[in-house]
C-alpha cells in the first residue's frame, strides 16, 4: 500500500528543506520525496507538522541499567536482561530514535535482540550489536576475562567477527562507570590496538574505542578507530583525525556531553565517587572539542550513554540540543543523529536521510526545530520501514 505525508515541511537530512512537501512510501522504503502533492492509497496531511530522518543515538548500553532501579548496571539473570532490552526498545521511539549503536551489554544481550528482531521481522528499532566491549583485566567495564596482549586483543576481535557483531568497542582508557578505575589511565597502547582494528577494518566492522583521556584518544586515533567516545579533544587530537580524513580514512568524534552533564548535576549520594573524578570544567572542554570539530570538519555524532546512571533513552535529543550551544546550527545539530550518524554506522546507504530508495525510517514531529531545537520533543509518531512503532497522544 503506498502511503503519502502531503504539506508538511520535510527536513531531508541533506540540506535541503521542502517547506511545503510530500514523503511518499510503500514496502518500507521511501518512493519519492517532492515539494508537489503526491497521489497514495493512504493520504495523511501534514499540515503544521514537520518530517525528519529517523534518529540515530551512537552511543547507548542496552540492558545496562533499568530506570528507577538505581545502580543497578548488572541484571541478576539473562530473563531480566532480555525485560530491560526489550524495555528500552520500546522506549527509544517516543523520541524518535528508529536505531541505536550499542556499545556494551552482558552476555552479548543485543546481539541476541538484534537476531530476534531481524528473524521475525519485527517492526522496531535497528540495533548495531556491540557485546561486551575489549578491556583489559581489571579494567574499565571488565567483569570476567580481560585481554591483556595485542594477540589477545587481536583473538577477540576476530571471535567478536565470528559471532556477526557489528560493532567493537576497545576501552583504551579507565572510565567514570568503574568504581576504582582512574579514568586518565591508559589501559592500550597503539600497538596493542592496531592489528585488531585493521583485522576488523577488513572485515566491514565499526570500531569504536572509549577515551576519557587525550593520551588514550591520540593511542585510538593513530590505531585507526573509526569513532572516538567521550574524550575532551584537543588541538592536536582533532588535527589527528584531520589527517586521518585527508588520508582517506573516516573519522568520527562521539562527545556523549550528556553523560558528563548528568554525572556534574547528580546529588545522588550514592554516586558520589563518580561525582569526584568529574571536574566542573569539563563541559566547558567537552564543548571546546565539539567547536573544534566542527571547525575542522570532523563530523560530530549524537551520542549518549544511554542506560549508564543518569542517562535514559530519549536524551539524544538533550545531546542535540547541546550542540547548538556548540556553534552548530539547529539543521547541523539534527544532521549528527541522521545523516552523519549513518554515515558512522556505514548504514547511509539504506537510512539517514529521506530520499527515493532508503527506508522509510522517518519521524513526525508536530513542532520546527529549526526554529527551537526543543521542538524535536514534539513527536507526533515515528517510523520505522514505513511502519509506525511509536504514536503519541493527540493534544
Amino acid at each position: 500500500m503506498k502511503t503519502v505525508i502531503n504539506h508538511a515541511r520535510i527536513i531531508t537530512g541533506t540540506d535541503q528543506i521542502i517547506e511545503d512537501g510530500s514523503l511518499q512510501f510503500e514496502d518500507g522504503r521511501i518512493t519519492a520525496v517532492s515539494d508537489e502533492p503526491l497521489d497514495g492509497d493512504r493520504v495523511v496531511d501534514g499540515t503544521g507538522k514537520t518530517v525528519i530522518p529517523g534518529l540515530i543515538d551512537c552511543h547507548v548500553h542496552l540492558g545496562m541499567e533499568a530506570p528507577g532501579r538505581g545502580f543497578a548496571m548488572k541484571a541478576a539473570n539473562d530473563t531480566e536482561l532480555g525485560a530491560r532490552i526489550m524495555e528500552q526498545c520500546l522506549e527509544f521511539p517516543r523520541y524518535g530514535v528508529t536505531c541505536v549503536r550499542n556499545a556494551g551489554t552482558d552476555n552479548d544481550g543485543d546481539l541476541l535482540a538484534r537476531n530476534l528482531f531481524q528473524r521475525e521481522e519485527f517492526p522496531g528499532i535497528r540495533i548495531l550489536a556491540c557485546g561486551t566491549p575489549i578491556s583489559i583485566t581489571g579494567g574499565h567495564g571488565n567483569y570476567a576475562e580481560g585481554f591483556d596482549t595485542a594477540d589477545e586483543v587481536l583473538k577477540e576481535t576476530r571471535r567478536k567477527i565470528k559471532q556477526g557483531m557489528d560493532v567493537i568497542k576497545f576501552v583504551v582508557t579507565g572510565g567514570m562507570g568503574t568504581r576504582f578505575s582512574n579514568p586518565a589511565a591508559v589501559q592500550y597502547t597503539r600497538e596493542e590496538l592496531e592489528p585488531a582494528v585493521r583485522e576488523a577494518k577488513i572485515c566491514g566492522k565499526i570500531t569504536m574505542a572509549h577515551c576519557t583521556s587525550l593520551p588514550g584518544a591520540k593511542n585510538a586515533i593513530l590505531a585507526g578507530m573509526r569513532s572516538i567516545e567521550h574524550a575532551q579533544l584537543d588541538e592536536e587530537t582533532v588535527e589527528l583525525m584531520k589527517k586521518r580524513w585527508e588520508d582517506g580514512d573516516e573519522v568520527y568524534y562521539c562527545p556523549t556531553m550528556i553523560t558528563r552533564y548528568s554525572i556534574l548535576h547528580n546529588e545522588d549520594p550514592e554516586f558520589a565517587w563518580m561525582r569526584k573524578k568529574a571536574d566542573p570544567g569539563d563541559m566547558d572542554r567537552k564543548k571546546r572539542a565539539v567547536r573544534l570539530c566542527h571547525e575542522t570538519g570532523i563530523p560530530v555524532c549524537a551520542s549518549t550513554d544511554a542506560n549508564t546512571p543518569f542517562v535514559r533513552p530519549g536524551d539524544v535529543l538533550k545531546e542535540i540540543a547541546l550542540y547548538t550551544e556548540c556553534g552548530l546550527t539547529n539543521l547541523e545539530a539534527i544532521q549528527t543523529a541522521t545523516r552523519d550518524a549513518a554515515r558512522l554506522c556505514m548504514i547511509e546507504k539504506d537510512t539517514g536521510t529521506l530520499e527515493p530508495g532508503k527506508r522509510a525510517d522517518f519521524v513526525i514531529l508536530s513542532g520546527n526545530p529549526l526554529e527551537d531545537i526543543h521542538m524535536l520533543e514534539k513527536v507526533d509518531s515515528t517510523w520505522s520501514g514505513g511502519a509506525c512503532i511509536y504514536k503519541g497522544v493527540e493534544e
